[in-house]
């Protein structure tokens, strides 16, 4: 049988016939609907009709989110910036608490979660004069940090500075940062103090080699090394391009020093900042600084919730442009992480 034949007159009739039944049920269906929806002489008086379902006017009217609608959908978006589900579940529950007593607008959600992470802020104490530590596992970048803070102090008063780069169970061959220090004309010693002072104007800043972490005799005898020094300050350098619960037990295992708080590295490798929000959330200490790049000086500046929140989502001085200017998640309708820019180095200390 040819399919490109012309087909049959009393098919051609069939066809058509159904063609006209189906457009006739059309507009009946459309009759029906118009009629039921058009006003009646009560309705146009203000009063409802009999047997007439009413709007829920309110529904429409007010709109605020409840919490319970909107703690799933901020949930998910924390989770993609990088939050642990219970940190992200707390912060949603608290965001959603927080809109549930203001009135939606665009932004909203962001502004909501803007507020219920900085209440958890804790800011870090002020890197005064005295005894620094630099600890961390191998290759976070505890020595690159110490070298940026150097060249950064080394421009207002070199001659209150030395660096102790010390051997501890493992040999510390960071060599570059006796070159850096010898240029600044820093001093550098190569064994630790045996009467450990430091006047009231002097800094001293102790680089040392990354220590396993699940070692724990190694931290016991760091610990016992670290005993002498007077008020010392023990910085501990992490690397946020790890998995969130790698340097969460990094923390746990170095709490057992005298640690004051926290710094991150390889922060140009990760896209998603919101990651550091679980440090926040999750112990007792203070993100101190934030390191981007091995180049001296370099990005190195202190942490704080305005250096912090940008590279998460744009300001919302025009909340509608700034989601909208965004990458938004499918789901969430929350914008993505962005890439971290390029941010001048802060002189510290």
């Amino acid at each position: 049988m040819n399919r490109f034949a012309p087909a049959q007159p009393d098919a051609l009739s069939r066809l058509l016939d159904q063609i006209r039944q189906r457009h006739m049920q059309l507009v009946s269906h459309l009759q029906d609907t118009a009629s039921t929806q058009a006003p009646t002489p009560a309705d146009l008086a203000g009063k409802p009709a009999a047997n007439k379902p009413q709007l829920d006017l309110q529904r429409w009217t007010d709109q605020r989110p409840s919490p319970d609608s909107v703690r799933p959908a901020l949930r998910a978006g924390l989770e993609a910036w990088g939050l642990l589900p219970v940190h992200a579940t707390q912060v949603a529950n608290e965001a959603a608490q927080y809109l549930g007593h203001r009135s939606s607008k665009p932004g909203a959600e962001l502004d909501a979660v803007r507020a219920a992470l900085a209440q958890h802020w804790r800011p870090a104490s002020p890197a005064g004069c005295g005894w620094h530590v630099w600890v961390g596992a191998p290759g976070v970048g505890k020595s690159t940090c110490l070298s940026k803070w150097l060249a950064q102090l080394a421009i207002r008063n070199p001659s209150s500075l030395r660096v102790w780069r010390l051997d501890s169970s493992q040999a510390n061959t960071a060599e570059a940062l006796s070159v850096l220090a010898e240029a600044l004309g820093v001093p550098v010693s190569r064994h630790w103090p045996h009467q450990p002072q430091a006047q009231p104007n002097e800094t001293h800043l102790i680089d040392l080699p990354g220590l396993d972490w699940q070692d724990a005799d190694a931290l016991a005898q760091l610990h016992r090394c670290l005993h002498p020094l007077p008020a010392v300050q023990v910085h501990l350098v992490l690397n946020a391009a790890y998995e969130t619960r790698l340097w969460m037990a990094q923390i746990q295992a170095f709490a057992q020093l005298p640690v004051c708080d926290l710094i991150f590295t390889h922060l140009d490798e990760e896209r998603r900042w919101g990651k550091l929000w679980n440090a926040v959330l999750g112990t007792k200490f203070a993100v101190a600084f934030l390191n981007a790049g091995q180049n001296v000086p370099g990005e190195f500046w202190p942490a704080t919730v305005d250096a912090l929140l940008p590279r998460q989502w744009p300001p919302v001085s025009d909340p509608i442009e700034a989601v909208e200017g965004s990458s938004a998640d499918a789901t969430t309708g929350l914008p993505a992480a962005s890439m971290p820019s390029t941010q001048p180095a802060t002189v510290v200390g």
